[in-house]
């Protein structure tokens, strides 16, 4: 994947990703499986969301299907999964936010 960084002129440029060498092999930094910690603390981030999304699904199935009548236990999962998403929501916009400021500097 290339990425783009924006000119002095407005134009795009195309900027080349990190490699790295495997082997005699020139590969993508990604695909050589290189990851920091910031990457590992995301990936985590959006497993557990992913994994409460599940659980909410689950309920609602489960008390459609008569499985469970404890209509309490589905609100906790529903709002449990709604809180994860909201919050997952304002750390990309945060992210997104710092980008731009970064993208803004002068040098």
């Amino acid at each position: 994947m290339t990425t783009y960084s924006l000119s002095s002129l407005g134009a795009l440029s195309p900027t080349p990703e990190p490699t790295r060498t495997v082997g005699g092999d020139t590969q993508p930094a990604a695909a050589a499986g290189v990851t920091g910690p910031f990457e590992n603390l995301l990936r985590q981030f959006v497993a557990q969301a992913n994994v409460q999304d599940i659980r909410s699904t689950q309920a609602i199935q489960d008390f459609a299907l008569g499985k469970d009548e404890n209509v309490h236990n589905l609100m906790l999962a529903v709002t449990k999964s709604d809180l994860t998403f909201r919050m997952f929501l304002q750390v990309r916009n945060r992210l997104t936010d710092a980008l731009q400021q970064i993208l803004q500097m002068q040098v």
